[in-house]
């Protein structure tokens, strides 16, 4: 009769540790959100047009504003957001066709295509005649990424009556950890040692030689070489692109070159590669 009380008690006694173990093991397996990790930051393809309004019954009177472009999203909310700012303020400028100052596209991305629309329609206002549409567009991707940095490239096209379309190429190279846009001096420790290499391969793709004067071969306006602000690393290299009129006329169009990583040996700073 005594082992029969005490064998019912032992049960008792063991479920009660059992149920205790097991609350605290689901208190350690369920996060805190205010510690959790924060995804990891990915780019993800974004869409935007904006039309005049009588586009789909008028496709000559029209004026077409599109893009697609990357958003960052996931990672640390600071460096997610001023990413994401540099980038939209790049696509804005891209897309303000007649901008000449930076607040002129310090606006929403739809209030920039307005006013792109608002300049058409007002030309054709002025003048009645006019029957060429206008368009501008931009699509954006991403050329390399790595753990530290990712490269990310911008091509616009714009059609607003000139004598030609136009078009151009804007490179941008972004530290995923701070979220800062990064210049060439962040990455190459003795930028006229770059530079030298540089006119090497811009020579080389226009088949100048060493001694050949780049002025009277019509490029960089009587100056001498100098790098070009747009750049991106890519897998195997640094890649160097120079749009229409940057250093030439329309005509010459423009020049863009790779310089393998192994020719920037001891010039890549560490904090990256």
């Amino acid at each position: 009769m005594r082992k029969s009380g005490i064998i019912p008690a032992i049960l008792i006694m063991t479920c009660f540790l059992m149920a205790v173990a097991c609350n605290q093991n689901n208190q350690e397996q369920v996060a805190d959100p205010m510690t959790a990790p924060s995804l990891p930051l990915v780019f993800e393809d974004q869409y935007f047009k904006k039309q005049s309004p009588n586009c789909k019954s008028d496709t000559v009177s029209c004026a077409t504003v599109q893009a697609r472009y990357l958003l960052a999203a996931g990672g640390p909310d600071s460096v997610r957001q001023k990413i994401n700012d540099t980038l939209m303020h790049y696509l804005k400028a891209a897309l303000a066709v007649y901008a000449v100052e930076d607040e002129e596209f310090r606006i929403p991305l739809d209030k920039v295509a307005e006013r792109f629309i608002a300049d058409y329609d007002g030309l054709r206002k002025d003048n009645p005649a006019y029957d060429m549409p206008w368009e501008v567009e931009t699509a954006g991707k991403i050329l390399y990424q790595s753990p530290k940095l990712v490269s990310i490239q911008y091509d616009t096209y714009s059609n607003t009556g000139g004598a030609h379309p136009n078009a151009f190429v804007c490179l941008l190279v972004l530290d995923k950890i701070t979220g800062n846009k990064l210049k060439l001096s962040d990455f190459i420790t003795d930028l006229s040692r770059l530079e030298k290499i540089a006119e090497k391969h811009f020579r080389n793709v226009h088949g100048l030689n060493q001694k050949q004067s780049l002025d009277d071969a019509g490029f960089f306006w009587g100056e001498a070489f100098s790098l070009p602000d747009n750049f991106a690393f890519l897998d195997g290299g640094l890649y160097l692109y120079y749009n229409n009129y940057d250093v030439a006329p329309y005509a010459a169009g423009p020049t863009e070159f790779t310089i393998p990583l192994s020719e920037l040996e001891g010039l890549l700073s560490s904090k990256f590669f």
